[in-house]
């Protein structure tokens, strides 16, 4: 029937959210992107994603439009890579920061890194690639019927909290594992913002529920066949 944890061509592929990102924008806001500035600089970043810890250290300015990514494991090891950037014009006069992927060249915003990646001898390898290259999938592409529906649930109650966040709203606290429960609005939001993101959530708790109560009466039916 399939679903969540199923099988599927999805489930043997790693995903994006237990991977090490890096993407343009933190490295344009640690100012690694900048070629006015002198050469040399360096910015460490450590990332706890996937159930593992590493560390990643970033040089620019030794060469043009080329960083130095240097993927520390928890066993003290280096592996060095180098990756190519690059830039395109934009409105009033801006610019948009591109990374090249190192295996297939093609320009990218977000580059991954995932610590358990066996190469065809069986040993582990440790680099940046886009996401294709590391046939990566997303977690939601994993996700079917009662799970999906939660995950979006889920997703309404993060929303409001990012949204507080980011426009300093002190104090706010959502309880985000009560899926059945709507967010609270936080100070400040429009009534219009705060009913389309409820409407969603409203529709995808009434579809989770739906599904959980048919996988319980499939689960019931089995377990009466057995008891006959």
């Amino acid at each position: 029937m399939g679903g969540y944890n199923s099988g599927g061509h999805n489930q043997k592929l790693a995903t994006v959210e237990a991977s090490v990102r890096l993407d343009a924008a933190m490295l344009r806001r640690a100012g690694l992107l900048d070629a006015t500035k002198p050469e040399g600089r360096s910015w460490t970043y450590s990332s706890s994603r996937g159930q593992h810890t590493c560390h990643v250290m970033v040089i620019a300015g030794r060469q043009p439009d080329m960083l130095e990514v240097t993927i520390i494991t928890p066993d003290k090891i280096e592996h060095i890579q180098r990756i190519t950037t690059s830039a395109t014009p934009c409105n009033y006069g801006r610019q948009r920061h591109w990374l090249h992927c190192p295996h297939c060249g093609r320009r990218c915003f977000k580059l991954y890194y995932y610590p358990h990646t066996v190469n065809a001898a069986g040993q582990y390898v440790h680099y940046f690639a886009c996401r294709q290259c590391r046939r990566l999938t997303y977690q939601a592409r994993r996700e079917r019927g009662f799970d999906l529906y939660q995950s979006r649930c889920f997703n309404a109650h993060d929303r409001m909290k990012a949204w507080a966040q980011a426009h300093g709203v002190s104090g706010y606290k959502d309880d985000r594992w009560n899926w059945e429960m709507p967010p609270k609005k936080p100070a400040g939001m429009r009534w219009r913002t705060y009913d389309r993101i409820v409407g969603r959530f409203e529709q995808s708790a009434m579809l989770a529920l739906d599904a959980f109560t048919a996988k319980t009466q499939v689960l019931i039916e089995r377990f009466e066949k057995i008891k006959r």
